[in-house]
């Protein structure tokens, strides 16, 4: 027992503090030698690459079973015959199979190939590189834009006031 209080916590021991105010000595938690930080870290990073890639699939499952996704302005144009919008559609469809279609964009995405704009028919990676300036402007004013107005709405948790 301490001077002032409960007895200090032995080694391999800490304190803690209960909702009654009374203090509880509890074991440390001991990592084992196989759950190095090296492990927790990739562990990790498997995680979040795998939420991603679930992310994406069910992302990708919204916009390909929602009406109307495959339809395009084709479609609508009453030059083209009825056996090439038949042909036309049935190559889509094969392209747009969701698990055949979410493998081959990510093997594609490796290796930097995004695919091509359907408005621009231009490769999507040109498209980012042509705009990636713009975006990274956009997005530095966004974010001090949401910082600043943040910080102007809600003055008390941000900046200390004199209290009265």
């Amino acid at each position: 027992m301490t001077k002032n209080g409960p007895p200090a916590p032995e080694a391999g021991w800490r304190s803690s503090l209960t909702s009654r105010g009374t203090v509880v000595n509890q074991p440390r938690p001991v990592l084992s030698s196989r759950d190095t930080l090296g492990r927790r870290l990739a562990r990790s990073l498997l995680s979040l690459v795998l939420a991603v890639v679930a992310g994406g699939f069910f992302a990708s499952a919204l916009v390909r079973y929602s009406p109307g996704f495959d339809i395009d302005e084709n479609s609508w144009n009453p030059q083209i015959s009825a056996a090439t919008l038949a042909a036309m559609h049935a190559r889509r469809e094969y392209e747009n199979r969701l698990p055949l279609f979410y493998v081959r964009y990510l093997a594609k995405a490796l290796r930097g190939d995004f695919g091509e704009s359907d408005s621009f028919h231009l490769p999507v990676t040109e498209l980012l590189q042509q705009r990636a300036g713009v975006t990274a402007q956009l997005m530095a004013v966004g974010v001090a834009g949401g910082m600043l107005l943040g910080g102007l709405l809600c003055p008390r948790p941000c900046w200390r006031w004199p209290s009265s």
